[in-house]
């Protein structure tokens, strides 16, 4: 949900709550004081009533018995608005209860009964008796609508003593409502605090410390963890991506510093190192040169061989090669061995000729012979057999290098398969066995590579990093042999 759609519903849920609240009290408001109104106003006209009946009875009384006194005009005044009265009064069966219907009801009866008899006193020729007899009637006519008058008055009070004191109760819930109001937004407003200090402010601060932490080049820091999709949240989201990228990136800066700084230390070590490599070179052509003016043949086959390793070795730049000249290496590598172990070393070579013109990586047989030699086959009194294979299969160039020496330990072979599988199955390929690195490697899982050897581990992590679908393969068994075989496409890297 978005942070947007978040603030409606706040909004929405907030004002419907302070509206319900707000209309329930201005309700029950407007019921408390219609029905105080009501009985006010109905109070009010049974006073003004009784006060008109009871002033026109007395004016009346006066012009009756003083004519001198009250004028005819005064009269017509009075009447006029006790009438006024009566009409505010009406007898509704519908709005009053059946005591006060009967008891208006005679009022207005009663008061035409008398208006009939005053308007014969003063509109007829009556005789003197006759006037008199009026007058008494009216005197009683007016007597009784001052008793109706009193009764309905009595009976309006009472009723709106107990309408009153039926809604009193209102009153009371009125100022309750209100401090339910005033309560409810309080809570309304703690909870739009929560809601964002939980939901914006408190993930700020956090993305603002964090942001601190990494402008000091600190990423140690554990990543923020907010749950929900809005746009703070996916903020932050991506704010620990980037974190993690930037975090990597600098690691791979840091690791290719260092790769180069090796690769250049490497680079004056080899240096160095030319200069033994050319005097040695040299001198063993001055010695093939006299060897053969003295007629000494073998040694003389013997220095060539070693100067053409030698100058194999120094020449050699690039990182692959064709194989009929790596198989030409080996032979002479291999002619070398057999004059120093003599007949307890043998060696055969069984190269298909369309592998001849293959690329493969430089130096990759020579290695395995020598461990072959090193060991498997130098420590048996019995020597040994060295068979060497090269050949296509599936698409795969396939090498292979088989001795009969004395084998592998199972421990030690588990050790190696586990060092080797570690290499290919890792995401990168790392640089080739140093000293520095022989603790270090993330793909030895815990096994140095003096254990497995330089030679084998150099070979497997410039296979990974030549070509794509490669590997190599381990095969021995204690005091019969060991072949190690090495597959990859035809598509380097």
């Amino acid at each position: 949900m978005s942070l947007k759609r978040k603030f409606q519903y706040v909004y929405t849920i907030s004002s419907a709550v302070i509206a319900a609240a707000l209309v329930l009290g201005i309700l029950l408001s407007v019921k408390g004081m219609d029905m105080l109104t009501n009985t006010l106003d109905n109070n009010e006209k049974a006073i003004e009533l009784y006060r008109a009946v009871t002033k026109e009875h007395n004016t009346l009384k006066l012009y009756f018995e003083d004519a001198q006194t009250i004028l005819p005009e005064q009269i017509d005044e009075v009447r006029n608005d006790t009438k006024r009265i009566l009409k505010k009064i009406p007898a509704d069966y519908n709005g009053m209860n059946e005591e006060q219907y009967i008891v208006i009801q005679s009022i207005h009866n009663t008061y035409d009964s008398y208006d009939t008899i005053y308007r014969s006193i003063t509109e007829s020729n009556l005789s003197e008796k006759e006037y008199r007899n009026a007058i008494d009637n009216c005197y009683k006519a007016q007597n009784y609508l001052e008793d109706y008058v009193k009764k309905y008055e009595s009976i309006t009070v009472s009723l709106g003593n107990e309408q009153y004191n039926g809604q009193k109760k209102l009153f009371y819930i009125i100022p309750v409502i209100c401090i339910i109001i005033a309560f409810v937004v309080i809570v309304l407003f703690i909870w739009i605090r929560l809601f964002m200090s939980r939901s914006i402010v408190k993930p700020i601060l956090m993305l603002s410390d964090e942001a601190r932490r990494i402008s000091m080049n600190d990423y140690s820091g554990d990543d923020i963890i907010i749950k929900g999709d809005d746009e703070i949240s996916l903020l932050i989201k991506e704010f620990t991506e980037m974190k993690h990228s930037t975090k990597n990136y600098i690691v791979t800066l840091k690791e290719k510093h260092k790769v180069e700084q090796q690769l250049e230390h490497m680079r004056f070590e080899m240096l160095k190192n030319q200069i033994n490599p050319h005097f040695l070179f040299n001198t063993l052509n001055l010695i093939a040169g006299t060897a053969e003016i003295e007629d000494a043949v073998t040694t003389e086959k013997m220095i060539n061989t070693l100067s053409r390793l030698f100058r194999y070795n120094l020449k050699t730049q690039t990182s692959i090669m064709p194989l009929e000249q790596e198989v030409k290496i080996m032979d002479d590598y291999m002619y070398l061995q057999q004059m120093r172990f003599g007949q307890r070393i043998k060696y055969m070579c069984d190269v298909d000729k369309e592998c001849m013109d293959e690329l493969v990586p430089a130096f990759v047989l020579q290695p395995l012979i020598e461990n072959a030699i090193i060991h498997g086959l130098s420590s048996s009194s019995k020597g040994g057999l060295i068979y060497v294979r090269c050949f296509k299969k599936e698409d795969k160039m396939w090498l292979s290098v088989a001795d009969t020496g004395i084998g592998i330990e199972r421990d030690k072979l588990k050790n190696i398969r586990r060092y080797i599988d570690n290499i290919f199955l890792s995401p990168d390929t790392k640089p080739a066995a140093t000293a520095e690195n022989d603790n270090k490697s993330d793909a030895d899982n815990g096994i140095k590579r003096k254990t497995v050897g330089v030679g084998i581990g150099n070979i497997a992590y410039r296979i990974k990093g030549m070509y794509n679908n490669s590997g190599i393969k381990i095969y021995s068994v204690k005091d019969r042999g060991t072949v190690i075989q090495i597959f990859f496409d035809n598509y380097s890297k």
